[in-house]
């Protein structure tokens, strides 16, 4: 098989500071590098950095060549605006530099994250795909912000249009998106799980007792923690044969 060159830009990806954030999109390359090689490029402001201090991390995990570069926030947002697109800049250059050329660009988690890529494809021809995680789309999330702003909602539907395909992780955030109008050919991509981690018991227990656990941070806007104890509330009035338990960090919960 003819293994093809993917850059990733990731707006989420394990860091220094948070080795669980975009844990799935770690996975997803990772599983993407069996098949062909991945680069991946993330770019993060890091409040322990002064402003105008940048960072340099590049290293290799599990074969996927990972860039990602730090910088000091500043107080002005167009100067940090300024900032994301120098640092984009450089990690292209490292990218480039060492890949020679990509044959895709994989992009996850919108909005700024499309700006290279389309900037790719407008430059180099090179076509991009969008993963689409963040559930700032669904109906009971609109009110809280994250997905506000004329300019916004005009860059994520041209960055949409012009991408070859985007997958979400579930189908209610496929139809969230084009319920808001983001037009182009969707697709399901579930999350990725690594089947030597997670498999059936050989020999499982005796005990009558069933459990369920949730692993996860605690975000309830995402993860509907309460709405998971809700349900388990309802079922334990038909029957008590089983145990939840919740892993995980986050915000404390008002239950």
């Amino acid at each position: 098989m003819n293994r093809k060159k993917v850059l990733f830009i990731a707006k989420w990806y394990p860091d220094k500071h948070d080795n669980m954030l975009g844990l799935f999109i770690q996975k997803h390359a990772m599983a993407v590098q069996l098949y062909h090689h991945v680069t991946v490029i993330y770019i993060t402001a890091d409040k322990t950095l002064p402003p105008g201090k940048i960072q340099i991390d590049e290293q290799t995990h599990s074969g996927i060549h990972e860039i990602r570069i730090y910088f000091g926030k500043k107080t002005n947002e167009l100067l940090n605006a300024f900032e994301y697109g120098w640092c984009y800049w450089k990690a292209l250059q490292i990218a480039f530099k060492k890949s020679g050329s990509f044959d895709i660009v994989h992009v996850h988690v919108l909005s700024r994250t499309a700006l290279p890529a389309i900037w790719l494809k407008a430059t180099k021809g090179i076509p991009y795909i969008i993963t689409e995680h963040w559930s700032r789309y669904l109906p009971v999330n609109l009110s809280n912000g994250s997905y506000s702003g004329n300019l916004r909602k005009w860059f994520t539907g041209v960055a949409v249009r012009l991408s070859s395909g985007v997958t979400t992780v579930t189908l209610n955030l496929s139809e969230a998106m084009k319920n808001l109008g983001l037009k182009s050919t969707y697709y399901i991509t579930p999350n990725i799980a690594d089947i030597n981690d997670f498999f059936p018991l050989q020999n499982p227990s005796n005990n009558p007792t069933r459990k369920f656990v949730h692993v996860s941070c605690f975000d309830e806007g995402a993860k509907n923690i309460n709405g998971i104890i809700n349900a388990i509330e309802v079922l334990s009035k038909e029957r008590n044969d089983f145990q939840l338990e919740i892993i995980g960090d986050g915000k404390i919960l008002k239950l």
